[in-house]
């Protein structure tokens, strides 16, 4: 790769920036509600070569030569891009950074590669974003990035970046691909950002396989209508319990903070959402609130109790599947996994009927748990096994699996 910076740039590269992919081992679709999630970072990743330009300009690259190079003119204005092409991800971590430091915008070369699969639920776009803030950074600071800010602001502010880019997170995949530690998966919690290393059983692996279906999140709105149908489930869950403050709530763990209630609690009381909203009733559910994304203004229908069930049974999984990874049990880390995925197929209708084939065959070949990971409508499916199940031979061709990986540490610079 060095080699091909020096050839494509007539000079040689500075710094190395490797930012991993995550794969999300419980909690689906809740970090934007407020509640905690328990991803691990993986060993695939994204890399960025870079160095100083004295030229007005950011030069990216790619080393697959299929996606086209970008030069932007500096200063540059650019903001938001809701149809991204590859760099757009890479200038929404620039932007969001050069925003934060108020920098001056020093020109600077990219060579991009990555061994993360792209629109596969492992959080290739967040890996970019995040390997981008931190490459601005290391320009900007000749070399001393963490003099100026330490990993916990930079994952705040990638959760912000990713937002140039029309997806409405919650920042679950930028904590993990910052903060992890090698060797053990991370409890993050928000609202302060917080995070807690949590060991796996030494007896489990987990295996990552592809449904080989692709869907960029950001180029429809299935994942903003979740969003939006989450804030409209608040709004109306908040009214039913007679809290003052709903017009403020957005999140459905507002509900939680404000009513004391617990989780299974709040299960119960779903009972009195209605299934589904038509776009005018919705409408005259918010009164004068206005909780749509641009993407979702046009949308027919909301569905309503479903989602908010989904998100408070799935907060729920996440803690007692933290306290099953103490315990060693790996049964009671499978079944979580496993009315995770039901939840996420019947409840948030997040899979796919491929992801859903992939699961059943997973659990045939004998995996005690699986399930959908990331955003869903596609990509991938992570399977809990026995440590011990690779001595029975390769899995079957038809699974598509990956790779296995150990739990890898966060974003680094190096330079060169």
């Amino acid at each position: 790769m060095e080699r091909q910076f020096e050839t494509r740039f007539g000079l040689k590269p500075k710094w190395s920036i490797d930012c991993p992919g995550r794969v999300n081992l419980i909690g689906e679709h809740i970090d934007y509600h407020g509640y905690s999630v328990l991803p691990m970072a993986l060993e695939v990743k994204t890399t960025l070569l870079i160095a100083p330009l004295e030229t007005p300009e950011i030069r990216f690259e790619n080393v697959n030569e299929s996606f086209v190079p970008h030069t932007e003119a500096i200063p540059s204005n650019w903001d938001k891009q809701t149809k991204p092409q590859w760099f757009h991800y890479l200038l929404a971590g620039w932007a969001e950074m050069i925003s934060d430091l108020k920098a001056t915008q020093k020109g600077f070369a990219v060579l991009m590669d990555s061994s993360v699969p792209p629109s596969a639920g492992l959080s290739s776009s967040s890996s970019l974003v995040c390997a981008s803030a931190l490459a601005t950074l290391t320009v900007e600071t000749d070399g001393k990035p963490w003099s100026v800010m330490d990993k916990v602001k930079l994952a705040e502010l990638c959760m912000h970046a990713e937002q140039r880019i029309g997806t409405a997170g919650g920042g679950m995949d930028q904590a993990s691909e910052c903060l992890s530690k090698k060797g053990s998966a991370l409890h993050i919690s928000f609202n302060p950002l917080r995070t807690e290393s949590v060991s796996l059983p030494a007896d489990c692996m987990f295996v990552v396989a592809d449904s080989k279906e692709m869907k960029n999140k950001a180029a429809s709105n299935e994942y903003n209508t979740r969003v939006v149908e989450g804030r409209l489930s608040t709004i109306m869950l908040a009214k039913s319990l007679g809290l003052e403050n709903w017009k403020q709530m957005r999140r459905l763990i507002h509900v939680q903070d404000e009513s004391g209630l617990s989780l299974e609690e709040l299960i119960e009381k779903c009972n009195v959402l209605p299934e589904h909203l038509s776009a005018a009733e919705a409408k005259a559910v918010m009164e004068d609130q206005d909780v749509f994304t641009a993407d979702t203004r046009d949308n027919s229908s909301f569905t309503i109790r479903s989602r908010a069930l989904h998100v408070y049974s799935e907060a729920h999984r996440v803690d007692l599947f933290k306290q099953a990874c103490r315990a060693n049990n790996i049964s009671e880390m499978a079944r979580l996994m496993n009315e995770s995925h039901e939840s996420c197929s019947k409840a948030h209708e997040c899979s796919s009927p491929k992801l859903d084939e992939l699961v059943t065959a997973l659990r045939a070949e004998g995996a005690l748990g699986a399930r959908l990971t990331g955003a869903g409508w596609g990509g991938c499916a992570v399977a809990l096994f026995r440590a011990d199940h690779l001595a029975k031979g390769d899995f079957p061709s038809h699974l598509n699996i990956l790779f296995h990986s150990k739990p890898s540490e966060g974003i680094s610079m190096t330079q060169l």
